[in-house]
């Protein structure tokens, strides 16, 4: 790899993951974070080493997988990383252990009984349309987006402790809670945009659902303001340099609209592209470039098949069970993803060591064992080499994004592996837009199976994921166990209690076979060498920190 000295080596094993090692430590008390000077705001990134003073100047290209909506209300990649120059939170997350920092809010604390948050907010921040952000503005996001269950918000679960908002003066929020939720603070900086009250302010519930007048022209209070933007081909963003955090080196940012990887890449060589972030079977490309470094970034994500819990034939725990005993997920980690990861048995990243539980085994590769499961489960081997049950063959449907080709090689392991436990597999792909779409439906999703990846907040809270009925638990999981657990672990402030009732909640989850959990892929970044000052963090938080990257 070219320069060696700006790569973030992040070695995944138990022992070689970087420690929450502050927040650790204070394990009987209250997390450093909820008191004022945890959240004072002061940038603490650990950049790519920079060579020589910072010019000005210049556009930094990247590519996105579909369109960008730039709407805050719903999710897909395309749309949030956008949304992480054009928007701001309340909170970020910094390096090196992704804990939360001021973004809009400069600092905040928490009354003793965890009850209520009081936030100051930057007086300078203004709209890119030149109006104040205030207090108004975050009070009216919280009461009339967030809580309010007639406006579709697909983050919800994980704000749900959130009462109300009240204005305490011009630059003062105060939120009410429902319980103690000592992890609001991550929640907060997790694509919890806030929105203008002085243009939403009127707006039905079906205006929020799709504000078309507003995207042709959105208004944020990011570092970079919207430039333009043309379905199929980009969007561009140009700097603000009314930006309350400082005005940005770049004059610029174009996300390209370019689905298919290889594209990507091809872009990111000829210099069209400034950053791509590749998959394992392209690092021979790049290495010994002299123009491109890579990095091996910190992100709490994991990769794994999907089963729609409410939708036959994985209403049956035990043909879950079965087909993921099915999968060699050693195999796929191995061949597909060329060993860059580490395998995945329950929803916790190893990232966040002090809550990961590397006590769960998981489902070892055996099909044998899978047979006889479908075999108690009343599937029985038909004349076709289909099983069938009730007169109904076992039949999967798995659906993968176009584009991506260690997605559509893992569909293919998958394929071959439950035809040989007798399933009848069909792989389905579509543009990544319109599949997550359908499969964040809610009652309305039609998608059986499929392949995705989650880049999740950097806490072990994973309630909007898995908790029953939330927003985001597009499985249509359900355990009321795991809901109480989740429940008890927020409303503490004992961090070593915590640690161990997430630890808990892993262990069930792995036992009740939701999904097929794969593997933890380490987020290789490969950046053009003129980049300077790059934070050494996912991509995803690493864009809240634009503001001191620059060009040679």
């Amino acid at each position: 790899m070219a320069q060696e000295d700006d790569v973030h080596s992040l070695n995944l094993s138990r022992r070689g993951v970087l420690k929450l090692g502050s927040f650790v430590g204070l394990s009987a008390a209250m997390p450093p974070l909820l008191a004022p000077g945890g959240a004072q705001g002061a940038a603490n990134v650990a950049l790519a080493a920079s060579q020589g003073e910072p010019k000005q100047g210049g556009t930094f290209a990247l590519p996105l997988i579909d369109n960008p909506k730039m709407w805050p209300l719903v999710g897909a990649l395309p749309n949030i990383l956008v949304n992480k120059v054009l928007y701001s939170t309340l909170v970020k997350f910094d390096d090196p252990n992704l804990l939360p920092t001021g973004d809009l809010a400069e600092s905040w604390e928490a009354s003793p009984d965890g009850l209520t948050w009081t936030f100051k907010l930057h007086q300078n921040a203004t709209w890119h349309d030149g109006e104040a952000l205030n207090a108004d503005d975050v009070v009216f996001t919280v009461n009339r987006v967030w809580v309010n269950p007639d406006i579709a918000f697909y983050l919800r679960g994980n704000l749900a402790m959130i009462d109300r908002a009240e204005k305490v003066d011009d630059h003062t929020v105060t939120l009410r809670l429902k319980e103690p939720a000592y992890n609001l603070p991550w929640m907060l900086g997790y694509l919890a945009n806030i929105l203008p009250e002085h243009i939403m302010k009127d707006w039905t519930p079906d205006q929020f659902t799709d504000p078309v007048d507003f995207l042709k022209r959105p208004v944020g209070s990011g570092p970079f303001k919207f430039d333009e933007a043309q379905p199929g081909s980009h969007a561009r963003l140009v700097r603000n340099d009314a930006f309350y955090g400082g005005t940005p080196h770049l004059d610029a940012v174009l996300f390209k609209v370019i689905p298919d990887i290889e594209q990507q890449l091809a872009q990111l060589q000829t210099g069209e592209l400034d950053l791509v972030i590749i998959e394992p079977h392209q690092l021979e490309a790049v290495e010994g470039n002299p123009d491109i470094r890579v990095n091996e970034a910190r992100q709490v994500n994991y990769t794994y098949i999907a089963f729609h819990n409410g939708m036959e034939p994985f209403t049956d725990p035990q043909v879950r069970k079965a087909l993921i005993h099915a999968i060699d997920r050693v195999s796929i980690l191995e061949n597909v993803q060329l060993g860059r990861g580490m395998l995945a048995n329950h929803p916790i990243s190893p990232v966040l060591e002090w809550a990961y539980n590397d006590q769960v085994a998981g489902f070892a590769y055996d099909p044998e064992k899978a047979k006889q499961m479908l075999d108690a489960a009343g599937w029985t081997a038909g004349g076709n080499g289909v099983r069938q049950k009730n007169g109904q063959p076992l039949k999967i449907v798995l659906e993968v994004d176009k584009g991506n080709p260690v997605r559509e090689q893992t569909a293919v392991f998958a394929q071959q592996y439950w035809q040989e436990i007798g399933a009848e597999v069909e792989i389905k792909t579509s543009q990544f837009n319109d599949l997550l779409a359908r499969i964040r439906a809610g009652d309305d999703a039609d998608v059986q199976s499929w392949i995705m990846w989650y880049i999740t907040p950097p806490h072990p809270d994973v309630t909007a994921y898995y908790g029953c009925g939330n927003s985001t638990n597009t499985f249509h999981y359900c355990n009321e166990r795991v809901d109480a657990i989740l429940a008890e672990a927020r409303s503490t402030a004992d961090i070593e209690k915590q640690a161990q009732l997430y630890k808990d909640m892993s262990a069930i989850i792995a036992e009740d076979g939701p999904i097929a959990f794969l593997y933890y892929p380490y987020e290789l970044q490969a950046i053009r060498a003129n980049v300077q000052n790059w934070p050494q963090l996912g991509y995803r938080d690493a864009l809240n920190h634009i503001t001191k990257v620059w060009e040679q």
